[in-house]
């Protein structure tokens, strides 16, 4: 993988600081169903059985790993439990370094509190690689691997601040983060695309997956008592138009999915002459379903990120034009097939197949809108007016139970 790519954020900071200046059971069960499709193995476990092994040669084997796709295992409750917890956690920790204001730990002038801040998000970064590190689930596996990957394109950049990477863990020396550039540690942590930024979205997507597997391994039976008359909701969403949302989040996520895989099952390598067009077609019509669907919500968390999302593709717009994809006044794309067969397919690559690409990140949108519309789900019509459970009850329970 070229981590070299000009989409790469991390490389772009390593320029500027080189002078040291500074829904219900149905879409659960989905969920489970596109997690099982997955085209990666038991890669964490693979790293922590050879801790012996150089940061850098873990780094490879980490693109290069090859699942079993015979192995059929599943977690159990108790490690699904653990690794939303500690995503869950990890994802506080980077939300908590890219507050901006009056609110933001850079701001304070308190170095103590900025190094605290720091050493609570390592903290939780090596918890969640050990607990996904036990996970047979490969999508939770894969983007762990993309933190780890993360990680180490910013390898130089957080040595600055004393964060130094061992067998894929992280620990920091407190008198190289004091005496560091304050700048150096708030564009790792604190800017738009920055390493922190990727690690939430990461961290977002692998609570996303423990709790859609979580649910699909605990929910067996179906609850007969399915009277929704009269029910009562606390979410700002009717349960059909977050039903719309998962749907078509999961689908942009898989097409974008589709899109980041590499060795012999990337697209980029197929002889088929139109399978790179209809893998990117795939990805713009579930692109603009997303837009249709969470356009309509009325969940502000679900609202911003869609808001952030073309925002991106904006962000994007030369580069997306250059290969036949525009953006129209109503946010949703199209896409031209002879500009798009006329285009290098190093261009399309660099777009789509890349750690830090536009579609790496349109993924993690569609990640965390799915994962807000599941949240609201569980809170939407749990109960009907008489008190019995409603056809959402299996869902509603898990999340709240369990994680």
């Amino acid at each position: 993988m070229n981590i070299n790519s000009r989409n790469n954020y991390s490389n772009l900071f390593s320029s500027i600081f080189s002078s040291s200046s500074g829904g219900g059971m149905n879409n659960f069960l989905a969920d489970y169903a596109s997690i099982k499709n997955g085209s990666y193995g038991k890669l964490m476990k693979a790293y922590y059985a050879k801790n012996s092994t150089s940061t850098a040669t873990s780094a490879r084997k980490t693109a290069n790993y090859k699942p079993d796709p015979a192995k059929k295992s599943k977690d159990s409750v108790e490690t699904l439990t653990k690794i939303k917890q500690n995503a869950e956690d990890l994802k506080k920790s980077a939300d908590t370094l890219q507050k901006t204001g009056s609110d933001s730990v850079f701001e304070s002038g308190d170095k103590d509190a900025l190094f605290n801040a720091v050493s609570s998000f390592v903290k939780d970064y090596n918890a969640t690689l050990d607990s996904a590190g036990m996970s047979d689930t490969p999508t939770i596996q894969h983007r762990a691997s993309m933190m780890v990957n993360a990680t180490q394109a910013n390898k130089n950049l957080l040595e600055k601040v004393g964060i130094t990477i061992d067998g894929n863990r992280l620990s920091i020396d407190e008198e190289t983060f004091r005496s560091a550039n304050v700048n150096t540690v708030k564009s790792l942590f604190n800017d738009n695309y920055s390493y922190g930024n990727r690690i939430s979205s990461y961290a977002s997507y692998i609570s996303n997956k423990a709790t859609a597997e979580g649910a699909s391994a605990t929910t067996n039976k179906t609850n007969t008592n399915t009277s929704t008359t009269g029910s009562t909701s606390t979410s700002k969403d009717n349960a059909d138009s977050l039903t719309n949302i998962k749907d078509s989040t999961s689908k942009l996520e898989n097409a974008a999915d589709a899109l980041l895989k590499t060795g012999s099952g990337s697209v980029f390598e197929s002889e088929e002459e139109d399978a790179l067009f209809n893998a990117v077609s795939s990805f713009v019509n579930n692109y603009n379903s997303v837009v249709d669907a969470a356009g309509k919500s009325n969940v502000s968390t679900i609202t911003q990120r869609l808001n952030m999302m073309t925002n991106l593709t904006q962000s994007y717009k030369n580069m997306l034009e250059r290969i036949g994809i525009t953006a129209g006044s109503d946010n949703k794309l199209s896409i031209d097939k002879t500009v798009f067969q006329s285009a290098g397919k190093d261009s399309v690559k660099s777009l789509f197949n890349e750690n830090y690409s536009y579609g790496d990140r349109v993924s993690s949108y569609a990640s965390y809108m799915n994962e807000k519309a599941t949240s609201e789900a569980a809170k939407a019509n749990t109960y009907s007016a008489k008190g019995s459970y409603t056809n959402n009850y299996n869902s509603g329970s898990i999340y709240n139970d369990y994680f």
